[in-house]
């Protein structure tokens, strides 16, 4: 029986061999092909799934933007933990509930004047600022 040899570097040579020992050659070449094949058939090359990347990504995202944005979010809540109880109830009340009040309206439940709310909310702006 004839047996093709092929070398690493592409020389190919043709042995002759008994039945027995061919037969277990050819044996061990269909075995090494299958285990290939299923291997490959399992396993994505790392070029394929590059390649396939922009399938993969969700141009809506933007995760730095995200991340940035919760970050701010973070700070600001930080910053206002620091404001004292009122300062904060009127930042709750005014900005941060899900039905806010009006400035006005705010200003008539704790007996102030409109313009002495618009000066409140300016100093708890600012110092907003400076805690941020």
């Amino acid at each position: 029986m004839e047996v093709t040899y092929n070398f690493v570097n592409g020389e190919n040579v043709i042995v002759l061999v008994d039945e027995k020992l061919g037969g277990t050659i050819m044996q061990l070449d269909k075995d090494l092909y299958n285990n290939n094949h299923r291997e490959t058939r399992r396993h994505k090359s790392l070029n394929e799934m590059v390649n396939k990347a922009d399938t993969f990504v969700d141009k809506n995202v933007n995760i730095e933007d995200d991340f940035l944005r919760r970050s701010d979010v973070d700070k600001l809540y930080e910053a206002i933990s620091k404001l004292t109880p009122s300062e904060q109830e009127l930042i709750h009340k005014l900005y941060l509930s899900k039905n806010p009040m009006t400035q006005t309206e705010y200003a008539k439940s704790v007996n102030i004047s409109n313009a002495n709310m618009w000066k409140k909310i300016q100093r708890i702006r600012d110092k907003l600022k400076k805690l941020i």
